[in-house]
């Protein structure tokens, strides 16, 4: 990621009501990939605008913007200039009296209006600062008498601070975590299918009941049934059942036996 998401988004209440008060403020969303940021301009009431909240938003434009949102060295000074015309209002600096912060503040509220709720700022709040810079005295955006030395913060031309923000040690053991558990899932899934092939049913014992469901298998039968044309022989058959199979003694013939020429 080579620069954060920034958005800027109106108030949703104010924006279609056009015989409505003045929107209050406008949301400046900022997107790094581990940590967010949510700055509130007011465009109306400026009684929360101390010169306490003005250098709170210097230090996270300074520190926060760049060391954990990845804000690149264009955003640090597009959102640096709009940070410096409430500095100069509240601080009643460079003749920036009520009027001509209603003009910024206006201009502020059409820019927000324009733009998609999904839709990058930078484009739009870069044409917004050239406007500022026509329009605005240049010493109001002069840092050369801005102290930085009181505030934490960290400058976009050091390397970043050592930092974990919770949101990726939370995502991280939420990975870990997920990995832990498909690891669990998979030996579960390999043993119960070293148990599915090995595994046989007991036999139940016998008992009589279970003899008598047992099926019986069909005795093939003697004689094959035939048609008509063999009801005859069937009839020979049936009346030569009651003579036995066996041959008499008497009737077998011994010729060729060795002891035939001694039988007379």
């Amino acid at each position: 990621m080579d620069c954060a998401d920034i958005y800027l988004c109106p108030d949703t209440s104010y924006v279609r009501l056009p015989n409505d008060d003045v929107m209050p403020a406008v949301a400046l969303l900022i997107y790094g990939v581990t940590y967010a940021l949510t700055i509130m301009l007011p465009t109306d009431d400026l009684t929360s605008v101390t010169k306490e909240r003005v250098d709170r938003w210097i230090e996270i434009v300074h520190g926060p913007l760049t060391s954990q949102c990845e804000g690149s060295q264009a955003q640090f000074e597009l959102l640096l200039d709009i940070v410096l015309v409430y500095r100069a209002r509240t601080l009643s600096q460079y003749g920036l009296g009520k009027t001509k912060f209603d003009l910024f503040a206006d201009h502020l509220i059409k820019t927000a209006s324009k733009l998609h709720p999904f839709e990058h700022a930078d484009n739009e709040l870069s044409e917004f600062v050239g406007w500022l810079c026509v329009n605005f005295p240049k010493s109001v955006f002069d840092t050369d008498n801005l102290d930085l030395s009181n505030l934490p913060m960290q400058s976009p031309l050091e390397p970043p601070r050592r930092f974990r923000p919770p949101v990726a040690q939370t995502l991280a053991w939420a990975g870990q975590g997920l990995a832990n558990e498909l690891h669990r899932l998979t030996i579960i899934e390999h043993n119960h299918a070293d148990v599915d092939d090995t595994y046989m049913p007991p036999t139940a014992p016998l008992t009589a009941s279970n003899v008598a469901n047992i099926p019986r298998v069909p005795k093939t039968p003697q004689q094959a049934r035939r048609g008509p044309e063999m009801a005859g022989a069937d009839s020979d058959a049936e009346s030569d059942r009651g003579a036995s199979d066996i041959p008499s003694l008497e009737t077998v013939d011994c010729s060729s036996c060795g002891d035939g020429e001694h039988s007379d």
